[in-house]
């Protein structure tokens, strides 16, 4: 039961495909302590409206600037039924061609 995630575990965070869990404004935080031992978790939430996910991607992506090995590609949809909802591809560890502009 986690009640606090620190900063620096955060690599990445991201809208998700609406289609993914057929809500709307819906984000994701990949969290990962850097232990060998921990798989990296991905966390899903959804805010009440546009505004409010934008906020939050807005004030964590603020959050990490300092975190090293930030993600740099990832999945838009949600790992559901043994398969990505946006690439269909069954590698729960592995990464679509998404990439993450970075201006």
């Amino acid at each position: 039961d986690v009640k606090a995630i620190p900063i620096q575990w955060i690599k990445l965070v991201e809208k998700v495909d609406e289609g993914a869990f057929r809500r709307k404004h819906m984000l994701q935080i990949v969290v990962y302590p850097g232990s060998p031992l921990v798989m990296p978790k991905c966390l899903y939430l959804q805010a009440e409206n546009i505004n409010q996910q934008n906020q939050w991607l807005s004030a964590i992506r603020k959050a990490c600037l300092t975190n090293h090995s930030m993600l740099s590609i990832y999945h838009p949809g949600a790992y559901i039924t043994s398969k990505w909802s946006c690439c269909k591809s069954h590698d729960k560890l592995g990464q679509c061609y998404v990439y993450i502009l970075v201006f």
